[in-house]
């Protein structure tokens, strides 16, 4: 198999893509397996995942930490450290007040 493209995408995206693959019926077994895992894990709807998205956008965050807030959709400013940890990525008090605003919206 050829990889023709990579994009990070968040759990939510991957239940979307595995999703239409395993209805199409060109889904692998692993991609089936991963397909209903993450049916239980990502409980959010993906049109508010989308929306949460375009928000975190504004922000002007790097793809990489909207993926990675999307997430795990940190309640508070404990768990918005703890993702980042071993990041470079640190953000200032108002950034951080803001992007918990938004995963709190869910």
């Amino acid at each position: 198999m050829e990889v023709l493209e990579e994009k990070l995408v968040t759990k939510y995206d991957a239940m979307k893509i595995l999703g239409e693959r395993v209805k199409a019926g060109t889904a692998t077994s692993l991609q089936t397996s991963t397909y209903e895992i993450l049916k239980e894990v990502a409980k959010t709807k993906s049109k508010k995942i989308d929306e949460l998205k375009k928000k975190l956008g504004e922000l002007k965050l790097r793809e990489r930490d909207i993926v990675m807030i999307l997430d795990f959709l940190p309640k508070d400013t404990d768990e918005l450290r703890l993702i980042f940890e071993k990041e470079y990525t640190k953000f200032d008090e108002n950034t951080i007040n803001k992007i918990l605003e938004i995963t709190n919206s869910v």
